[in-house]
């Protein structure tokens, strides 16, 4: 799949709440960052129509290599007469290589909480984020540093720069009536009389209709 998924959600409602740690893998089977030629899928097909056990599918994956998925951790939290059930589970996608012994290396890491499953983004990725947010509050902080040196708050500069802003939109139109010509004027066309106050602008008009 492509690398930039981590914006992107999936979830089933008609079964995020009946899954846990026995069968979140088959859940998570289900969504778009499931890969469908994995080694998992390969186990599955080795025994149709059965539920293959995580302890017998880890043995199974120990000796393959290729793509495949975990389940690393799980953490359930039990409903109460105040709150609703919990559920967090952190699946790693990881490449198995030879030769034996076969050392598996994570590529991605998604995790399932309450039935939403995510992408965790990248170091890279994340470092970007709080870079960028940091620049905005920079820019920000810079802003203000300036009115104040200038004696001028922020909010007073914003305001003092309104009504030039307002007397802009109205000088517009008087400048573009005065440099439109007449015969931009659009009359509806009636009568002969109607012809002859138009001028023969009009006429013409009227005529290549």
């Amino acid at each position: 799949m492509a690398a930039a998924s981590t914006n992107v959600s999936w979830e089933d409602k008609l079964w995020m709440q009946h899954h846990n740690r026995e069968t979140v893998m088959f859940y998570f089977a289900g969504s778009l960052f499931y890969d469908r030629t994995c080694n998992n899928e390969r186990v599955k097909m080795q025994h149709p129509g059965q539920h293959v056990a995580p302890d017998e599918l880890e043995r199974a994956l120990e000796r393959m290599t290729g793509v495949e998925y975990r389940l690393d951790h799980a953490d359930e939290v039990a409903p109460t007469a105040l709150e609703s059930a919990h559920s967090l589970y952190v699946i790693h996608k990881q490449l198995r290589t030879g030769p034996p012994p076969l050392q598996p290396t994570v590529q991605c890491h998604y995790y399932v909480l309450d039935g939403v499953v995510y992408e965790v983004p990248s170091l890279r990725a994340l470092l970007s984020s709080r870079v960028q947010k940091l620049g905005w509050l920079l820019e920000g902080a810079f802003d203000e540093c300036w009115a104040a040196a200038r004696g001028v708050k922020p909010g007073e500069a914003a305001e003092a720069e309104a009504p030039a802003e307002e007397e802009a939109p109205a000088a517009a139109p008087a400048k573009a009536a005065a440099a439109a010509p007449a015969t931009t004027r659009k009359r509806p066309l009636g009568g002969e009389e109607d012809g002859q106050a138009a001028g023969g602008g009009a006429k013409r008009q009227r005529g290549s209709t």
